[in-house]
């Protein structure tokens, strides 16, 4: 499958970067069991809005600056501190204590999906109950501790 001709964003595929506001790291989106769809020459698998599960889609973003230490079950964490130049961690040897940046997704699933592609939820009949739309370079999470978490890649950039 290439990317829809009507669609303006890319498709999120395995191994999109992602980046939260309220987090410290980047990471990169993770999809365990493909749904049988693919984009591009490399054969990138596509996301739908259901794959947004914490620790198994996406993982933790570092320090989180946001409402977490206010749950009262923020597990703190000590981490090299970092900077970014182009998308790169670079550390400065820093150590920094602060609360595990574990998303709890709301609604746990992406929001501002595409519908004009929906893809069948594995192990499921082709039906329209069980069809769920693509995720694009336009789609984002919100964690209910304050963090909107974003794309900054569609995954589908060619790799050396």
């Amino acid at each position: 499958m290439q990317n829809h001709p009507d669609a303006i964003y890319p498709y999120l595929v395995r191994g999109a970067v992602l980046y939260c506001h309220v987090g410290t790291h980047i990471r990169k989106l993770n999809l365990p069991i493909c749904h049988g769809i693919y984009t591009g020459e490399d054969m990138h698998p596509i996301i739908h809005a259901e794959d947004a599960e914490p620790e198994k889609n996406v993982m933790y973003f570092g320090h989180c600056h946001g409402t977490i230490g206010e749950s009262g079950d923020a597990e703190q964490i000590d981490l090299k501190t970092v900077t970014y130049t182009d998308l790169e961690p670079s550390y400065t040897g820093d150590v920094a204590r602060g609360y595990k940046c574990k998303p709890q997704i709301i609604d746990n699933q992406w929001q501002m999906t595409y519908r004009d592609t929906r893809i069948v939820r594995n192990n499921q009949y082709m039906s329209e109950a069980n069809a769920v739309e693509s995720v694009t370079g336009a789609s984002f999470l919100v964690c209910r501790f304050g963090g909107l978490i974003e794309p900054l890649t569609s995954g589908q950039e060619p790799t050396e």
